[in-house]
């Protein structure tokens, strides 16, 4: 894994979070739809609680990938951090916490930092040939 994707880990997860919780609101339309009185055009003559079931069940189970995404996410963050601390120069820190921890666009770093877009881009590249993240746990 690259310092960029280790440093993007957080970003990745909380995408990941969002991506979950919009199908669980579609399976929960879903059940919805199959739980719901008939309305005047009957395709059906009751509601298929199976169906419901599977939805609502499939739902849960999101839930509960959230929760572990959400912990994975606190944590990657803080490694993320960690790791961005142990670069030599200040600048540095500053460019790497704005765009991997508060995600600003490269126009308002610049901004902030008061340097040309070039020296930005310069010190974040340095920063991450600097960088080596600790293997992923999962190598």
């Amino acid at each position: 894994m690259t310092a960029r994707e280790y440093l993007e880990r957080p970003e990745t997860i909380r995408r990941e979070i969002g991506r979950k919780r919009m199908r669980i609101g579609t399976l929960r339309r879903l059940a919805t739809r199959f739980s719901a009185e008939p309305s005047a055009v009957r395709v059906r003559t009751s509601p298929d609680p199976a169906r419901m079931q599977d939805f609502l069940a499939e739902a849960a189970d999101e839930e509960r990938e959230i929760l572990l995404l959400e912990e994975q996410r606190r944590r990657a963050f803080a490694d993320a951090a960690l790791l961005i601390s142990r670069l030599p120069e200040e600048k540095m820190v500053r460019i790497l916490e704005m765009r991997y921890l508060d995600l600003l666009p490269w126009e308002e770093i610049t901004d902030r930092m008061d340097i040309s877009p070039s020296r930005v881009f310069r010190l974040h590249q340095l920063a991450l040939d600097i960088l080596t993240p600790a293997p992923d746990p999962g190598d």
